[in-house]
């Protein structure tokens, strides 16, 4: 469901902004997306982040300063989150995920890369390393419990489980997500910081077109 949609509402305009927002963004096409992209930086290390939704690629402006004078920095948007877009048949599965990294990683050639993912993207780094050594150096893998773990957590933050039942989460979520996304900051960072200085940013990506196809997921 969220595939089509996003295939009608995503508009060049959108497109355009979103790849306009930093220096080093841009657009790269896989056989199941189109990835929103930050390469910046030199080094011998490639640093690969995938953004933890609901942040998106502006969110990681302090990394970018702290790592490029001495590495390569890409972070990316998965597809359905944040600017990427999926094309039709994207699935969200495990597998489908790996291959879309995959071919990003070959699509950019910058040799072999740290892969530095965090919670539910921490299994596709793991699948990626396992299935395409070549691609791999190193691993960092941030927020990564067991898969058990990351299954009871799934059903304490959808207790009533409206969120993973088909049709009803992908209809019902969009309306939501702003709620859904300052609760999850509330939350994510407690006293350290405010919630507003990663809410701002996240919310400014909604109203300029961004998804968090988290049911679908």
């Amino acid at each position: 469901l969220d595939t089509v949609r996003l295939s009608f509402v995503q508009r060049r305009s959108t497109r355009q902004r979103a790849q306009h927002t930093r220096p080093g963004m841009q657009y790269i096409e896989l056989s199941s997306a189109h990835v929103r992209v930050r390469i910046a930086g030199q080094g011998p290390t490639t640093l690969v982040f995938v953004a933890d939704p609901p942040n998106v690629i502006e969110h990681y402006d302090a990394l970018f300063d702290l790592l490029t004078p001495i590495a390569r920095v890409l972070c990316f948007e998965a597809p359905g989150f944040g600017f990427s877009v999926p094309k039709r048949g994207y699935d969200f599965t495990l597998e489908h995920q790996t291959k879309a990294v995959v071919e990003l990683l070959e699509a950019v050639q910058m040799g072999s890369y740290t892969l530095a993912f965090s919670c539910v993207a921490v299994y596709v780094a793991l699948k990626v390393a396992e299935e395409y050594p070549h691609l791999v150096e190193k691993l960092v893998l941030m927020q990564a419990p067991s898969w058990a773990e990351e299954i009871l957590w799934g059903r304490r933050i959808d207790p009533q489980g409206w969120m993973r039942t088909p049709l009803i989460g992908q209809l019902a979520f969009p309306a939501q997500k702003r709620a859904v996304s300052q609760g999850w900051y509330t939350i994510a960072v407690g006293k350290i910081i405010p919630p507003s200085h990663f809410l701002t940013p996240c919310l400014q990506a909604f109203d300029h077109g961004a998804w968090y196809c988290l049911p679908s997921l």
